[in-house]
This record gives C-alpha cells, structure tokens and sequence, in this order.
C-alpha cells in the first residue's frame, strides 16, 4: 500500500520528541512513548536510576507523580547525548542497552482517543476541534501528520503528542539497529513482563529489584489513563475497524509502525 516514496503515506521516520530514562548503574537508557506504558516505565526507571529515592515515597508504580520524581536527573531528550556522556560509539555500547515498548497501533490510536478525546479532553478546540467525532479526528490527525512529514515542523497539539507514530521516537531513524523491542500488553503477567524480565536480567539487576518490579505488574498497573477494560474503548475500536475507509487512514499514518516494529497488517492492507 505503501510504495517507497508514496506521498500518501506518512514519514518512516521524522525527528519528533524523545524522552529516554537512564540508569547508570545498570546501563539502561529506556525510550518512554505515550500511550505505551510512558507513565509506569518512567516510574520504573526512576526505580531502578535510585531505588532508596524512590522506595522512601512510593511503594508501587502505580501513582502518577512517580514518573516525575527523578525528574531531570536521569532524564536526556536526545540519544546522542547518553551516547556523549558514557562514551558510546557504534562499534563499543559498554554494555548499554537501549530500549523502548512499543504498541499495536491500532490499539494505540484507540487507547489514545479514549483517553484524550473522550474521557479528558483538553483545550477549548480537544482533538483538533473534532471532539469525540472520530472519523474527523482520524482525517485530520492523518493530515497533521502528513504535513509534519514534509515541512518538518508544525505547531504541535497536545493530541499530536500522543498520536504521532512511534517510529518517530527515541531517534529511531538513527537508533533502530541498536534498540530492544519490548512489546506492550494489558496483562502484565504475559509479553510485556516476560520481555521486561528479560531485558532487566540481561543489564544485571539483582533479582530483589526484579522481584519488587515484577509484583507490582502483577498486582495491577492502573494508572488515570488506563483505558483497557472500558467499554467505551471497545466500542471505538469495533467501529474503527470495521470501517474500510477509517482503516485506511490509520494504515497510512502507522504503515512503519505496522512494519518496522513487527505489528500484523489489518486484514486486506498491505
């Protein structure tokens, strides 16, 4: 659908907004991406950047303010400067490793919409003033897009933010060989734990640390803008998928996101 240089179809990668969370100690630097578990991961990091810090106020992941508590020590908006700071080249990380969680698409777009657009909206004009009417808010975010791919800048909304493709994140158009994908899941006890284990194991976290980590996924990771289980968001993503013409759009703007981070294609797109 989408052939090498089609303007129909949005960017494979564009230099958009970057947030990584480091810890030293164990080598880590973890691209946080909104509408992919940004909240927890950021409160994890945080964790595992100053574990004594971070036990003397929270007890789990699951409060907002605890993304934000080691704000901005172990915060960098380029991959460049981690790379600067510890000396990383692209023959010798030194054992870093650099990673992110990345989503279905679909489902992001979903999550997204829910959560921003229909349950907290924001501004006078929410969701380029389409409100909850989701067939415009598929067109003119896809028109956003499209014209972020060919100026290179637009005055960005705060829906912008949550919606632009996540090909677009973590300096991915120069990080994609080096980065470790971390699939997202509802349940944490399923891919997202078993792959998060994984990565924590291979950077050498004791297993305590793993452990406290790992309860806590299991024990529940609501957060404010989990909108999993709502019924709402099953209706909407119903509703999107079973229209050709919406489906369309979303492959457009998410055609990379489908096919460089491995998600299956909606069914008839290609």
């Amino acid at each position: 659908m989408c052939k090498r240089n089609s303007t129909d179809c949005v960017a494979k990668y564009v230099r958009f907004e970057t947030r990584y969370r480091i810890s030293s100690e164990y080598k880590m630097a973890h691209c946080v991406v909104q509408k992919s578990m940004s909240s927890l991961m950021s409160a994890i990091m945080c964790y595992l950047y100053d574990s004594g810090k971070y036990r003397k106020h929270y007890d789990d992941f699951a409060q907002m303010k605890a993304a934000k508590l080691c704000r901005p020590d172990n915060e960098f908006n380029d991959s460049g400067a981690i790379r600067k700071l510890y000396n990383l080249t692209e023959k010798n990380f030194r054992g870093w490793s650099f990673s992110m969680i990345t989503r279905d698409p679909v489902e992001r777009f979903v999550s997204g919409f829910v959560d921003r657009c229909i349950r907290k909206p924001t501004g006078k004009r929410p969701c380029s003033g389409c409100g909850k009417n989701l067939t415009c808010f598929v067109v003119s975010e896809y028109k956003r897009m499209i014209d972020q791919s060919r100026s290179g800048y637009i005055p960005l909304t705060f829906e912008d933010v949550h919606f632009f493709p996540q090909t677009w994140r973590c300096n991915l158009y120069k990080e994609y060989p080096h980065m470790r994908f971390i699939r997202y899941s509802s349940d944490p006890s399923k891919t997202l734990s078993k792959e998060l284990i994984a990565e924590l194991r291979r950077q050498d976290v004791p297993n305590n640390k793993i452990d406290f980590i790992t309860s806590r996924l299991v024990s529940g990771r609501k957060t404010e803008h989990t909108t999993v289980h709502s019924p709402v968001r099953k209706f909407i993503e119903q509703r999107l998928r079973s229209s050709q013409f919406l489906m369309e759009f979303i492959v457009k703007m998410f055609f990379y996101d489908f096919e460089l981070l491995e998600y299956e294609f909606p069914e008839g797109f290609r």
